[in-house]
């Protein structure tokens, strides 16, 4: 019987975007290898959009962030807002810091108790722990309710696929509470139980960022994060959950809030779907490819397309929708601006939203220039698809310096700048000398696509043995 690779995709609440691109291609990669797949979503993906040949279980109730949780707030919560709104402070202060006791949590959520972290002793059982941990993040969340709902329905999703050993469980994009419940489960199994493999692809603030630090919403995802890690040191480590990321800077930035090591992976696209690139011609095409989004420089492009609409041999495209959650004055402005030029100068396919994935490769192949002005405190460490899968197509890219883009960019395939006026500079480099850019990137892209691909992915997961000692999870003090 063949080993299975079972897929926890909860965070795929539909069948679009970049859940669906990288759970198809690993799963397609596994199967390959002769390995049985299935791939657990939300419980809202309806499947429509999976290809047949990858079976999917739509069983987790709450996605990665623990923004989708797939029923109401129960009785519990709509009673407390109600006596918030009814009793005077002090009481409900009282009955609160009383409920919240008997949960083991600190008497005041950690948004209401200063800038100072509660502290209480540590304690051996991982529930009790999780809930100390999860008492210090902010606001007061329903995170430990989201684990609790998590675990329950990994155990579900595993149990429903037969999962056994020599079978692998690869988490593409991991979050806090599935490192808790993998470990959990791999202390309840034993040796009868899987391989865990848990990627974590999402920025952190680095230790010292976390320090200064003074919006509590700005750093929960890193509290939430270190809180689960903490939780884990209750549990006996396993070599059979193993932790990874997808860049060098960001396997450092989890080490060092985690106290464990993480490995690198490769990044996994679907090559197969870039067509090849239609012969160069006028104009000079400039490709912003994925969401619109303020971290992805969205508002820096009005200024960019004025500055180069008197070059008659430059057109940007600019596919997409703004982002659910992106509906600020700024990004607004800038989109309408955008929109007031003539379609020579900026063409806006797929305005309406969705690009389905053959027009977005299709966009991607007839680009001449991949344009990334990202957030540099955002894309430091973390990866970016649009910039890995502009190399795997030969494309010349602009992208801000100190980030790892930058430092993966093949010396002459593109510019990297520091501010505005060095972006405008550096795009109209590559606009001007485009031919040989083109030249250069063309000659990197097979390099690349042998260090990165599904194929390249799932063969470091399941090799029998790790690839070095990272992947063995060994606690370690982390400074607090």
């Amino acid at each position: 019987m063949a080993a299975k690779f079972l897929i926890v995709n909860n965070g795929m609440t539909e069948a679009r975007g970049h859940f669906v691109e990288t759970g198809v291609a690993v799963a397609r990669a596994a199967s390959v290898r002769g390995l049985e797949v299935a791939m657990g979503a939300h419980a809202h993906c309806t499947g429509d959009g999976v290809p047949n040949d990858v079976p999917l279980l739509p069983v987790f109730r709450v996605d990665h962030w623990g923004h989708v949780v797939a029923r109401p707030r129960g009785a519990k919560a709509r009673l407390a807002k109600v006596a918030r709104a009814l009793m005077p402070a002090r009481l409900f202060d009282w009955v609160r810091a009383k409920s919240r006791a008997r949960r083991g949590l600190p008497t005041k959520p950690w948004a209401e108790g200063g800038s100072a972290m509660p502290t209480a002793p540590r304690a051996t059982d991982p529930d009790e722990q999780l809930r100390q941990a999860l008492g210090a993040i902010p606001p007061d969340h329903s995170e430990y309710e989201h684990y609790r709902l998590f675990a329950a329905d990994l155990d579900h999703f595993l149990s429903a696929c037969g999962a056994g050993p020599g079978d692998h469980v690869y988490f593409p994009t991991a979050y806090g509470r599935d490192a808790l419940a993998a470990l959990a489960l791999a202390a309840r199994t034993g040796a009868n139980g899987p391989t865990f493999h848990l990627e974590y692809r999402h920025a952190l603030l680095t230790p010292a960022e976390l320090a200064r630090e003074t919006d509590p919403f700005r750093a929960f995802h890193t509290r939430t994060h270190r809180a689960y890690f903490e939780a884990c040191r209750a549990l006996a480590p396993s070599p059979r959950v193993r932790f990874y990321t997808d860049t060098p800077e960001l396997a450092a930035d989890y080490a060092a809030l985690a106290g464990f090591n993480f490995e690198v992976l490769p990044i996994p696209f679907r090559a197969e779907l870039i067509p090849p690139a239609p012969p160069p011609s006028d104009p000079v095409r400039v490709l912003f490819l994925g969401d619109l989004r303020d971290e992805k420089g969205f508002t820096k492009l009005p200024p960019l397309v004025r500055a180069l609409s008197t070059e008659r041999c430059v057109q940007f495209v600019i596919p997409g929708a703004l982002h659910s959650q992106e509906q600020s004055q700024p990004m607004q402005a800038a989109l309408a601006d955008l929109e007031a030029h003539p379609a020579e100068l900026v063409a806006r396919p797929h305005a309406s939203g969705f690009i389905p994935a053959e027009d977005y490769y299709r966009l991607l192949a007839g680009a001449d220039v991949v344009l990334c002005p990202y957030d540099v405190g955002a894309y430091r460490a973390r990866s970016s698809g649009v910039f890995a899968e502009a190399l795997a197509a030969g494309k010349p890219t602009v992208v801000p310096a100190g980030t790892w883009m930058a430092r993966e960019q093949p010396p002459g395939a593109g510019e990297t700048y520091t501010d505005a006026s060095e972006l405008l500079r550096a795009l109209g480099r590559v606009c001007r000398d485009i031919a040989r850019y083109r030249a250069t990137a063309d000659r990197a892209r097979a390099g690349w696509r042998a260090r990165h691909s599904p194929a390249a992915l799932v063969a470091q997961l399941v090799s029998e043995a790790p690839c070095h000692d990272a992947t063995r999870l060994q606690f370690a003090e982390v400074a607090r």
